[in-house]
């Protein structure tokens, strides 16, 4: 981010430092975002509070059935 801003400064019109200026800070907001909810994640579960929070099981992966894992199961 320091680098990107000190590129950006020593060329103000160019259009490519302020795009890269520009995705370094979303890049950061971001990363701030995430840690601030798993800094709080953290601070509930030391205090005893439960995690109201929705868990998002990921996709099964294309081409393979759920079926045909269950039916390994039993087999």
């Amino acid at each position: 981010m320091v680098q990107a801003s000190m590129t950006m400064s020593s060329y103000p019109s160019s259009k490519i430092a302020h795009e890269n200026v520009d995705v370094f800070a979303n890049a950061w907001s971001v990363q701030i975002n995430d840690l601030s909810v798993l800094v709080k994640d953290v601070n509930d579960s030391c205090h005893g509070k439960s995690a109201d929070r929705q868990v998002y099981l990921s996709l099964p992966r294309p081409g393979v059935s759920q079926l045909s894992f269950g039916l390994a199961a039993c087999i």
